[in-house]
């Protein structure tokens, strides 16, 4: 990869994407699991990728110091442009549904956008502080709420408009994921930090060694 500053990877059933920061400017790359690398869309500044879904990514497309949410294809490099929310984008998540991001200057809420029809937008929530890394499984969306001391693991049923608090516990944004109905996080009580893993759909919480 050189010596390029590097976004997170994210990995697909044949593939794996990231950024590359090169003179300030991000360039979106993928590589095979045999070890290829080749950049995606070289003449644009995208940041950011999630996992692919049906072979679309959603990224961050810059323009200068702004950017805006759009869903990428992997086969032909062509945009599908959602309508924004007017408000500077966090790093998006993707669902076979739904495509959400944080939204404002601080992130204080979420943007959701159905994908049966990306012209059409709304906010989840619009609390104090800083809403980050939401992760989507689905028609369900987990998010860290750092309004709250400790921050707050909160799931949201996108269908259903119905909020359940997760966890309270000293999380940090990249210290959570979701996958198949199920979300696993770290948390630090005072003890050293323990691995939780729970259901979203069950009870509280057990701990893994």
């Amino acid at each position: 990869t050189g010596l390029a500053e590097l976004g997170p990877p994210v990995a697909g059933d044949d593939v794996i994407l990231w950024h590359a920061l090169v003179g300030g400017r991000p360039a979106l790359h993928r590589g095979g699991f045999d070890g290829g690398i080749e950049p995606l869309a070289a003449d644009r500044a995208l940041s950011d990728p999630t996992r692919p879904v049906d072979g679309r990514v959603a990224v961050r497309a810059w323009s200068g110091q702004s950017a805006e949410v759009t869903l990428h294809a992997l086969d032909d490099a062509s945009d599908l442009l959602p309508r924004q929310a007017g408000a500077p984008p966090g790093p998006p998540a993707l669902s076979a549904d739904w495509l959400v991001w944080p939204a404002g200057d601080a992130s204080p809420s979420l943007w959701a956008v159905a994908r049966a029809d990306l012209n059409q937008g709304f906010q989840l929530t619009g609390r104090s502080g800083p809403q980050r890394a939401p992760h989507l499984d689905g028609d369900r969306l987990v998010w860290l709420d750092q309004s709250t001391s400790p921050p707050t693991l909160r799931l949201f049923e996108l269908q259903t408009g119905a909020e359940t608090i997760l966890a309270s516990a000293s999380i940090a944004p990249d210290d959570f994921d979701v996958r198949d109905g199920v979300v696993v996080w770290i948390a630090d009580e005072g003890d050293g930090p323990a691995l939780y893993r729970q259901a979203l759909d069950a009870g509280l919480p057990s701990t893994a060694p």
